[in-house]
């Protein structure tokens, strides 16, 4: 009797925590996830978009470096511009179609990985090449939809 007695109070002791852990996660997602919907709402209100993701998980920037800011935000594709609005800490970058010079999936960027596929976007906004990677959820049709908008 004493030994089940021992291991409830470790499940529990194990248990508890990580339900309260799991409740907090849960908590703050939905709170990214209603800042990046915001954040859309605010930028592109009546502007239809092709796709758009409020969570996003940004890899980082290539002219910045590994050292880049990664975390995740809104990534929208319009007719016209990717934009993307990282959470925390606020920053925007808006890459115009015409500016793009590729998009292609890779599991690897500036050195970091997930060991999933990203879509990595090529670009040049005058200050040399550049290069921005996303996990998104269906990498694929945002590379298909991306090129299909880029002017040829």
């Amino acid at each position: 009797m004493e030994s089940v007695v021992r291991v409830a109070i470790i499940v529990g002791a194990v248990l508890i925590p990580l339900a309260v852990l799991l409740g907090v996660l849960s908590i703050v997602i939905s709170a990214v996830r209603r800042k990046a919907l915001a954040a859309i709402e605010e930028r592109f209100g009546g502007t239809p978009t092709v796709r758009a993701e409020p969570m996003a998980n940004f890899m980082g920037q290539q002219s910045i470096g590994p050292a880049a800011a990664r975390g995740n935000g809104a990534l929208v594709l319009t007719d016209e511009v990717i934009w993307f609005r990282l959470v925390v800490p606020a920053r925007e970058l808006e890459i115009p179609l015409e500016k793009v010079t590729g998009v292609r999936i890779e599991k690897w960027f500036l050195g970091k990985t997930k060991g999933r596929p990203m879509v990595i976007v090529d670009f040049d906004l005058g200050n040399g090449p550049d290069a921005a990677a996303w996990f998104v959820r269906e990498p694929d049709h945002w590379r298909d939809a991306i090129l299909a908008k880029v002017p040829s």
